[in-house]
């Protein structure tokens, strides 16, 4: 049986530390956010936004 080495355990660990961290990071930007996500946006924004 082959078992894994220090470091292939500190890099897996890293790694999963970064993609926690990332996903997290998201959750918080997009929880704590007071833009709204609704239809409802105004149609002079949404028409300049398209037109450029």
């Amino acid at each position: 049986m082959n078992h894994m080495t220090l470091s292939a355990w500190v890099f897996m660990l890293t790694v999963w530390a970064i993609v926690i961290g990332c996903a997290a990071y998201c959750f918080y930007k997009l929880l704590t956010s007071e833009r709204q996500l609704d239809d409802d946006d105004n149609e002079d924004d949404t028409a300049s936004r398209t037109a450029g």
